[in-house]
């Protein structure tokens, strides 16, 4: 009996899931660099423009966590943020030393357009699939995520493997 964590495929079967996932992948980040250069940012401030919507404001530190990002590269994005209008910097009130990142007004807009233009696009895409596959793809795209979260970048290589570690 297979316990909770242990999953048996043949390998056609999981080369046919890693080739989907592939796939989506490239449709996935297409669909973000049309939605996101018409709205004239790119995907990494797309993606900071969209944290900063949902969660409000926050440090650096803050964000990069939210999106998994190191300090400097986040730092560059909100640098590019700020200078663009979409975002401000403030000290801290309780800590002078910390800096808080929040939406200006402009960028608040531009989140909001994008966010529409995204639902659009994947309320579209998922009325394409029966109501079934369509409540299943809603489910099991977040649980994907959050199970590739945790298996994190760090996770032991399969030993044989090219990238196992010696």
């Amino acid at each position: 009996m297979l316990s909770d964590h242990t999953i048996e495929r043949t390998a056609p079967e999981l080369r046919a899931f890693r080739q989907g996932l592939r796939a989506l992948e490239r449709r996935v980040q297409q669909a973000l660099d049309d939605q996101t250069s018409c709205c004239g940012v790119s995907v990494a401030q797309c993606h900071l423009l969209l944290e900063m919507a949902e969660a409000g404001a926050g440090s650096i530190g803050y964000f990069a966590e939210r999106l998994e990002l190191d300090l400097s590269t986040l730092s560059r994005t909100v640098e590019s943020l700020v200078r663009a209008g979409l975002a401000l910097r403030n000290a801290d009130p309780g800590d002078r030393r910390r800096q808080v990142i929040v939406l200006s007004d402009k960028g608040r807009e531009r989140a909001g357009a994008i966010n529409a233009s995204c639902d659009a696009y994947y309320e579209a895409m998922l009325s394409r699939l029966p109501a079934r596959q369509r409540e299943a793809a809603l489910e099991v795209v977040p649980l994907l995520a959050d199970a590739m979260k945790a298996r994190g970048p760090d996770a032991e290589r399969i030993e044989g493997g090219c990238c196992s570690r010696e």
